[in-house]
Parts: C-alpha cells; structure tokens; sequence
C-alpha cells in the first residue's frame, strides 16, 4: 500500500471510528427524521455512502413516496442517484451522486450529495468505508390560518430558505450469504438561522444486515433483512422477509415495529429495467386517518463489462 493509500485508508478509519463511537452512545427511545423508505434494500446509497459503486455496474435509481394517503401535510418523498465503480485510491472504490427532496407540512428539505466509498478485500468479503458531502437546502412557508396556534416563540412566522454543508458517513460489508451496514447522516448537524430559535438537522443512526439464502423450491432464494434507524430523539425497527423467483421476480412483506405492515414486489424487465411497488397498511392511530402509503420504485443496472448480464449477484438486490 503506497503513502496516498495508507493516508487514505487512516482518514476514512478516523471517520469509521467516530461514527462507531456515535452508534454506541444511543439510548433508547422511538421513527426518523430521515425520509422513509419501505423499500430500503434498494436506496442504500441515501442512508449510507459506503454502498456507492459496491456492484460492478452504473446503477441508476429512483423512488417516490406518498406518505398516510389522504391525511394533509403528510410527507411527500423522492430520491433518486447513481454510482458506479471508478478506481481512485484502489481497485473497487466507488463514487455516486444522490438527490433527496422531502416535504411534510410546511417543510422541505433538498439534499445533493456526492459519495466516495473505499473498499478493500478481507475475510472473504467486500468491506467498504464511505463519506458523503454534499448541501442541505431547508425551506419552511409558514401558512398558519387557525388562530388557535396563537403565538408561539417556536414557530417561525416568515419565510426561512437557507443552505448549509451536510456529511455523512458509513461502513458497508458484503459477504456471499450476508452484509452487515452501519452510518451517519448529518454528521456536521447543520444549523439554520431563523427569527427565534434556530432550526437544525439531528444526526440520523442506521444499522442494516441481510442474507441471501436458498430455499427447497427450485429457482427460489430468500432474503431475510433488518434496518433500524435513530434520529437521537426516536428509533424505527424494519423486518423483512422477501423471496426472489429466478432473479427476476421478488415480492415479501416488511413488519415495521408499532407503525405498519408493508407489501412489496417488483420484476425486472428484460432490457435490465426494475420496477418496485410497495404498500403500506397502518397499524398505528394514523390508520384512522390515512388510507396507506404507496411506494414507487425504479432502477437501471449497466454493466462494465464488454457483455450484458442481467442475473446480479448482490446480496442486497433481492
């Protein structure tokens, strides 16, 4: 390992270290700041920068949420990015590029993000240390009309458009059967100055892991997987167990604790298109007010290679 590399490798461990550090000092408590994503398994370059350019492919992806269908102000979510392996500092490190928009209520944030992933070859597996940089753009329109607000210190009464620096960073390790994942969002927690108190973006805590096991049916796989998420004020639990038909066809069912059951499934086309869906059924007090979430996701895989596959071998591709 030459100077750069070794230089390299000891800032993204300094970075390793700190969001370990992070992780550890969590206590307990109950959902995100973060938008929400049902389908997880496929946008983990939103949460975590580790994953950019893990697949030896250009990988190009949207999702789009409508949240409590029916209720108003409920969040309205899209997040779209691309990566793809472009060796810099070592043969499979990684690059991409994410947007985040985010709407609920009278708030949106819009995010855009570059992310470096550094990978190495170790215990038989992919390990892989991430940054991001990118900018957070928060606006908030206040539009208060019911007078039993009244006068509240905390909310603002003008129009608040600001910019601030937003970091991240994240560990990804992918073995044939199994990945393990961790990271942080908002490391910097940005600050942005209003006529009373200020607004800012808590850090965002995520742990996910997944397996890729086989079953007793002929070209069937299953996909068992977890991401829990943090926002230093309220945890969320996703469990989800999905199965895979031929590689092409995918459908399972996602239990997120104290919130909702989820339905999901998709195909992927011939051409490599992949198209997901997925519907949320609430199981909290909301369930009164809201008809369901529905979820809309799409990607496109191309490969480096001189000749097109279209049976990946990702674990995280269910």
């Amino acid at each position: 390992m030459n100077k750069i590399k070794l230089k390299s490798f000891v800032i993204i461990n300094y970075s390793l270290c700190f969001l370990v550090l992070n992780i550890i000092t969590i206590f307990v408590a109950k959902a995100q700041q973060d938008p929400q994503y049902s389908q997880y398994m496929f946008n983990m370059l939103t949460i975590n920068p580790a994953t950019a350019g893990k697949d030896r492919f250009i990988d190009a992806y949207m999702l789009n949420r409508i949240q409590w269908s029916g209720f108003e102000g409920a969040p309205r979510s899209t997040d779209a990015g691309i990566s793809a392996q472009l060796p810099l500092l070592g043969k499979i490190d990684g690059v991409g590029i994410n947007f985040s928009s985010d709407k609920i209520g009278y708030y949106q944030n819009v995010t855009v993000k570059l992310d470096y992933s550094y990978g190495i070859v170790i215990g038989g597996g992919d390990l892989r240390l991430g940054l991001s940089i990118g900018i957070l753009n928060k606006q908030f329109k206040p539009q208060w009309k019911d007078p039993n607000f009244g006068d509240d210190p905390a909310i603002p009464t003008v129009d608040i458009a600001s910019v601030a620096l937003d970091l991240g960073s994240g560990v990804y390790y992918e073995h044939k059967y199994y990945y393990l994942a961790a990271s942080i969002t908002h490391i910097n927690q940005a600050k942005f100055p209003t006529e009373g108190n200020d607004l800012f973006v808590n850090r965002n805590y995520y742990f996910s892991a997944g397996g890729n096991l086989g079953s007793s049916w002929k070209d069937v796989t299953v996909h068992p997987s977890i991401l829990y998420k943090y926002d230093g004020v309220v945890w969320q639990l996703d469990m989800t167990a999905m199965a895979n038909y031929k590689r092409r066809y995918w459908g399972g069912i996602t239990y997120r604790l104290d919130d909702a059951v989820v339905v999901l499934g998709g195909i992927e086309l011939r051409n490599g298109l992949r198209i997901g869906y997925s519907y949320d059924i609430s199981t909290s007090s909301l369930s009164s007010y809201s008809s369901g979430s529905h979820e809309v996701y799409l990607s496109y895989k191309i490969t480096m290679a001189s000749r097109r596959s279209h049976h990946y071998k990702s674990v995280r591709f269910l």
